[in-house]
């Protein structure tokens, strides 16, 4: 499955400093298309909440390709069947 990174947005809301090591990264795919995927980042001090306000978000926007065509291509029900497992609901 190749792919191409079509979008990327960071936001940093507070700091982290070398004493909040390690930091704790949570991922989850905000949306699922035909032929993209929208994946959600946050990412916190380890000694942090996990409810708590995150010092960085991000969203990526990864498409997906034919390498050797050079063209997006759509998902296939079982690529689609096994990406939903790390879709949200809400």
């Amino acid at each position: 499955m190749g792919g191409k990174l079509a979008g990327i947005e960071v936001g940093y809301r507070t700091s982290l400093t070398h004493s909040d090591s390690t930091l704790a990264v949570t991922m989850w795919i905000e949306k699922l298309r035909a032929v993209d995927i929208t994946l959600r980042s946050e990412v916190r001090s380890a000694h942090a909440s996990p409810d708590s306000k995150p010092a960085v978000t991000a969203t990526t926007q990864l498409a997906f390709a034919d390498p050797e065509a050079g063209t997006l291509r759509r998902l296939s029900a079982d690529e689609r069947a096994a990406l939903a497992a790390w879709t949200t609901t809400d």
